[in-house]
């Protein structure tokens, strides 16, 4: 993978930790877009510019949260990694479900 060259979007689950939220920092630095992912947020001690700022539809529903940072923008998603997981998997399982009955024959009568 030529990450140098090529822009890539990355999910970084735990991202409100340490480890994750350095991780988010390599990847912004190499001009990449980057999802941090965690129930909570990082923490100002590992980077003290960190601003938090919600982005909200025209009715009031949280839509994404952007952490400014020294290095660059991320997105953030606040959520139970458990639920995040259950949705993702109902997502690709209603696509699947999707794609089956498209391509699958009908049953014909005799």
């Amino acid at each position: 993978m030529d990450i140098q060259n090529t822009s890539y979007k990355f999910l970084v689950t735990g991202g409100g930790g340490y480890i994750g939220f350095h991780v988010g920092l390599a990847l912004v630095q190499l001009k990449q877009e980057v999802v941090l992912f965690d129930i909570k947020y990082p923490s100002k001690i590992w980077d003290p510019s960190i601003e938090i700022s919600s982005v909200s539809s025209e009715d009031g529903e949280l839509v994404e949260e952007q952490i400014r940072c020294s290095y660059g923008t991320m997105k953030f998603v606040k959520g139970n990694h458990l639920s995040f997981y259950r949705q993702t998997i109902l997502k690709q399982l209603n696509f699947l479900e999707r794609r089956y009955k498209k391509h699958s024959p009908t049953p014909q009568s005799n």
